[in-house]
């Protein structure tokens, strides 16, 4: 949880209130890059509200809300979306 705190913090300069866990996901595949290195990403999932904003983000891209077709085309692990959905429907 701290970990998850702290990029938050670094990411979009925001305290987090942490929330009920939602679940965890795995994929596993090889990347065509490396044939011969398996990869494995393993997500975990709360639900989260932002708190306080207490510093200025590290990234430079404006955080915004966008819709789940935008998402959809832009996360790179399945598994994530699958728990976006989850989540939400």
């Amino acid at each position: 949880m701290e970990a998850l705190k702290r990029e938050a913090l670094e990411e979009i300069g925001f305290n987090l209130s942490i929330g009920e866990f939602i679940g965890k996901a795995e994929k596993h595949w090889v990347s065509p890059q490396y044939p011969d290195l398996s990869q494995h990403n393993i997500g975990y999932f709360y639900a989260c509200t932002l708190a306080k904003k207490v510093a200025e983000p590290l990234e430079t891209e404006p955080m915004r809300w966008v819709s789940l077709e935008t998402i959809e085309k832009k996360l790179f692990h399945e598994h994530h979306l699958y728990m976006l959905k989850k989540t939400l429907y």
